[in-house]
């Protein structure tokens, strides 16, 4: 699923055989008459939500696969913040059957064994697999159809803690095979609750991600969103204590560029919260004729990170422009990977 808050969507929505069906979180759902790859020629959005792009392996930004099943979202990354109003849910229907379409052939034949394969599968980092039960149930069973007839890992990104509860939908036996992790961009439930509408409390993340430590399971860190702070190393520092950085295998970062209606509804949402410092400091490097502030800000919180987390496991996603390429690629081994046109 995809929580469609442009015009466009909507628009789209309105013209299209959509049909509502159940209701998720409190908002319509709609469901596109259209299957396999037809989507991706409809409305580019719902493209990268439910069909997905390469974007990554453990071992770096490249020659990754996607989970393809339908899933509910926050939106992407600059719609997720406060203050959009998100108004629908987009819900990819009989997505297994088209997760089994793409692995078999119709007579039940793989349509490519790669018995060595050890790739990793991400679930699209613009939706969460585990934002209610039934949404949770349907990525488990994707993820058991991939075990069971590939040997393919999946890597689940969550901001519920409700993904905890995949120890009991996936066999024991394919445990190890799952790589599990929650947003974590503060541990402050309040200012959580202000930048990612609608998501879990971040101190039942932090517990359920324990929970799956404690237990064996795979883990990875995602600390993000992040807002500028007044000292960046507390804050990593805090933050990667409560991920517990040893019993991760990756910790990835990212700070927040938020512009137009989602920055204005952002800061007037911190500022309605009490979060009035966090306000001023987000102002102050994305508002106009920010662009150098805001790499301070980036940079500031990268270092903060190499402090606390090993080079092998760091992962601080940068989108880069050419003047600023080259500091970064410095910091390669350091843990940056570089995003962008300028990357190239």
């Amino acid at each position: 699923m995809l929580f469609c808050t442009s015009p466009a969507g909507r628009r789209y929505l309105r013209q299209s055989n959509a049909h509502v069906g159940i209701t998720c979180d409190d908002r319509a759902v709609f469901a596109p008459e259209t299957r396999g790859r037809q989507l991706q020629n409809t409305w580019p959005a719902a493209r990268y939500a439910l069909i997905g792009l390469a974007a990554g392996t453990t071992e770096g930004v490249k020659d990754s696969l996607w989970l393809l099943a339908g899933m509910v979202g926050y939106g992407c990354a600059n719609t997720a913040f406060a203050g959009i109003a998100i108004s629908v849910v987009i819900r990819r229907e009989n997505a297994l059957e088209l997760l089994r379409a793409q692995l078999f052939t119709k007579h039940g034949k793989l349509r490519k064994p790669i018995p060595r394969d050890k790739r990793v599968v991400y679930t699209s980092t613009l939706v969460d697999a585990a934002g209610n039960m039934e949404l949770l149930k349907e990525t488990a069973a994707a993820c058991n159809m991939l075990f069971e007839h590939t040997n393919l890992d999946v890597r689940i990104l969550s901001k519920s803690p409700l993904l905890k509860k995949i120890a009991d939908l996936v066999p024991e036996k394919h445990h190890q095979r799952l790589i599990l992790g929650f947003s974590t961009g503060t541990l402050d439930d309040r200012m959580a609750a202000v930048i990612e509408k609608g998501a879990g409390l971040v101190s039942k993340r932090i517990e359920a991600l324990h929970w799956l430590q404690d237990n064996g399971f795979r883990t990875f860190g995602m600390l993000c969103p992040s807002l500028p702070q007044d000292d960046y190393a507390q804050f990593s520092r805090e933050l990667c204590d409560a991920i517990r950085v040893d019993r991760c295998e990756h910790v990835w970062a990212e700070v927040i560029n938020v512009r137009g209606e989602s920055f204005v509804k952002t800061l007037a949402a911190l500022s309605q919260s009490g979060f009035h410092a966090e306000a001023e400091r987000l102002s102050a490097v994305c508002g106009p004729k920010s662009a150098q502030r805001w790499e301070n800000y980036a940079r500031a919180t990268f270092l903060a990170h190499t402090a606390n987390v090993p080079a092998e496991k760091l992962r601080f996603l940068q989108y880069v422009k050419r003047k600023t390429a080259d500091w970064w690629t410095t910091q390669a081994p350091a843990g940056a990977v570089l995003l962008g046109k300028a990357a190239q």
